[in-house]
């Protein structure tokens, strides 16, 4: 009987969204670079790697750092309630959500889980498919910045960001072999004008 509710809590957590893996651990190795200090805390986004072909996986890696002299619990219920993510393009437009992002959006919170860091602990995390939630195909250069949210200090605001790190990911079509052609950025404007048909 429990190892059938723990079953059906993991498969409600995954319709939720919960896509990530998060443990707060002593950290010993800890990224070189962070974004803006906020709240005693920093935050740190790392891609594995810094271009991708538009049909593969863009895989980040997150990392929250306590270096205040008090605890802070971070959000760790939805995907779209626990981060909040500006992805822009070269012509900085936003980039629009996937269906599977939007469906995050609208996602019913179960529970509002936290998770308590104390000083000097790191909260390491792994988003394995942002473009999962993206729409990250056009050719180019995308700017990433992450927002980690944590309950706030007061209760008049619903919670504080620590901002990560802003980074750069270029989505590019270098498969040879592949005869779908994606569009560019350029490529896919909306003319500001349409042409005038032949009489």
């Amino acid at each position: 009987m429990k190892t059938s509710t723990m079953a059906m809590i993991s498969c409600l957590l995954i319709l939720v969204g919960i896509a990530t893996v998060s443990t707060a651990v002593d950290a010993t190795t800890r990224p070189a670079v962070w974004g803006p200090a906020r709240r005693g805390c920093r935050f740190s986004l790392t891609p594995d790697r810094p271009s991708y072909r538009f049909d593969q996986p863009i895989r980040l890696h997150l990392a929250l750092e306590n270096t205040g002299d008090k605890s802070v619990e971070p959000i760790e219920s939805n995907l779209m309630i626990a981060y909040r993510f500006d992805i822009r393009r070269m012509d900085g437009m936003p980039v629009p959500l996937t269906i599977a992002g939007k469906q995050q959006e609208i996602a019913p919170i179960v529970h509002l889980r936290t998770n308590t860091l104390e000083p000097g602990q790191l909260d390491a995390t792994v988003i394995p498919m942002l473009n999962r939630y993206y729409d990250m195909t056009l050719q180019g250069e995308y700017t990433v910045t992450v927002y980690r949210r944590i309950m706030p200090q007061t209760p008049d605001t619903e919670y504080d960001e620590v901002a990560s790190n802003a980074v750069k990911i270029v989505v590019h079509d270098s498969d040879v072999e592949n005869t779908t052609t994606k569009p560019t950025m350029e490529q896919a404007k909306v003319p500001t004008t349409m042409p005038v048909p032949e009489e």
